[in-house]
């Protein structure tokens, strides 16, 4: 698919009215209203979040301490300073840039729910159990999720049977919603044709469950914008997977300095093993691993 280079989505809704800026607050997740800026500033797109309570959500366990905020950005930082090194597409050795690394940064940071901060700043990993507890949203946002399931065939003892794919859903036309759609289909779209082969070959259940952990509406109040929540949510998936040790044998060892957590404490199995940054933003689509 080539690259987007202007018009918007017919699915798309623009807003008239003059938009509005916001600055991230020190307590993560906050943000207050700065008005609009000059006619020559080049602001960035503004993501907002949703206030509408994804169905089955948990309550939130509070906002992080000023210690779990440092804590958060800080590995976020540090992922993020790691997969800029990663080999890129052309795509994304123009867009990227576009922006600043402290407002991509912010982005991840005001649209990560609190219960995942907390879970990922915690000092044991989340266990499958507490994975299976975060909510699920059956949305058009785009958003990054994580599906958990269970080998079926009899497995030896010792090894460990969750399984986790963290994956993005960027489809402009369905988002979360129609990216669970695909996932379950039984004949797979392009997309998924490795993970299939993975789930068959390991007997896995193939329904499993999706969990949220992060989300952002495609709707804003700036034109032309489609690809950036796309190139974010891309970008979101491959930090959070990294960070969740969510990925396979292959990747491992390229990451593994970078889990927060020692590797004998995670109790699942990653099956994510490719480089989304390969890819044009749109390609991923159909080639994802």
């Amino acid at each position: 698919m080539q690259r987007h280079t202007g018009g918007i989505s017919p699915n798309r809704e623009v807003s008239l009215e003059p938009p509005i800026y916001h600055q991230i607050n020190s307590r993560i997740g906050t943000t207050t209203s700065l008005g609009s800026p000059s006619i020559h500033q080049r602001p960035g797109p503004n993501f907002p979040i949703e206030s509408v309570k994804p169905e089955g959500q948990i309550e939130s366990s509070g906002a992080l301490s000023v210690e779990e905020e440092e804590k958060f950005k800080s590995q976020l930082s540090k992922i993020w300073e790691r997969i800029m090194t990663f080999k890129k597409h052309p795509q994304w050795e123009k867009r990227i840039p576009r922006e600043s690394k402290d407002k991509w940064l912010s982005w991840i940071i005001e649209n990560t729910p609190v219960d995942v901060k907390l879970m990922l700043v915690s000092k044991r990993p989340p266990t499958p159990d507490r994975l299976k507890k975060l909510p699920w949203s059956n949305t058009t946002d785009a958003g990054v999720l994580v599906w958990c399931t269970e080998a079926i065939r009899e497995q030896n003892s010792t090894k460990k049977t969750t399984y986790v794919y963290v994956s993005s859903a960027s489809d402009c036309h369905g988002g979360l919603s129609i990216r669970e759609h695909n996932m379950l289909a039984q004949l797979p779209i392009p997309h998924d044709e490795t993970l299939k082969l993975k789930t068959k070959n390991l007997g896995l259940n193939p329904r499993g469950e999706f969990k949220e952990l992060f989300r952002v509406p495609f709707k804003n109040d700036f034109a032309h914008d489609v690809m950036d929540v796309k190139a974010l949510v891309i970008l979101t998936r491959l930090v959070f997977m990294i960070w969740l040790g969510a990925v396979d044998e292959k990747l491992m060892p390229k990451v593994k300095d970078l889990i927060p957590w020692s590797l004998e404490d995670i109790q699942y199995v990653g099956l994510a093993g490719d480089n989304p940054l390969e890819l044009e933003i749109n390609e991923g689509k159909n080639h994802r691993k």
